[in-house]
């Protein structure tokens, strides 16, 4: 009596198939990581520390993936990047209204609270360079 080889039998020629496609995209075809910096500072807008908004370091030059970073209350924040020449773009808007979603009566939609040339990849004047060590960036942001 011959014995079939069912599809759960580990030596099924689809089972090895799948197998081999499964485990090829970990098999290191992806690029290594590049070493990161810390890059600290703080925000302010008009000399006072920016209380909340979102920081954007997008690199120059270089196919790589923007950074991203909270501001805390203090208008301080903490980056890791790569070493490399980076435009920062930074985003703080007024809260919502925290009771009501949009849509609702009364709600009130945020509003930016910088110009525009801060929050604009194409105007922003904002830049940073991110070196071999660790290192602050200051941003002293202005309503004119």
């Amino acid at each position: 009596m011959k014995l079939e080889k069912l599809p759960g039998d580990r030596r099924h020629p689809f089972f090895l198939l799948i197998l081999a496609f499964s485990v090829l995209p970990l098999s290191g075809c992806g690029a290594s990581a590049e070493k990161t910096q810390r890059v600290s500072g703080t925000v302010t807008f008009d000399g006072k520390p920016l209380e909340s908004g979102v920081m954007m370091f997008v690199p120059v030059g270089k196919d790589a993936s923007p950074v991203r970073v909270s501001l805390n209350t203090n208008g301080g924040y903490e980056a890791f990047a790569p070493a490399g020449e980076y435009k920062v773009t930074i985003n703080s808007y007024s809260n919502p209204t925290p009771d009501l979603e949009e849509g609702d009566p009364g709600y009130k939609t945020p509003k930016s609270l910088l110009p525009v040339k801060y929050s604009s990849l194409v105007q922003t004047p904002l830049t940073c360079v991110v070196g071999d060590q660790e290192s602050s960036a200051d941003f002293a942001l202005t309503a004119k």
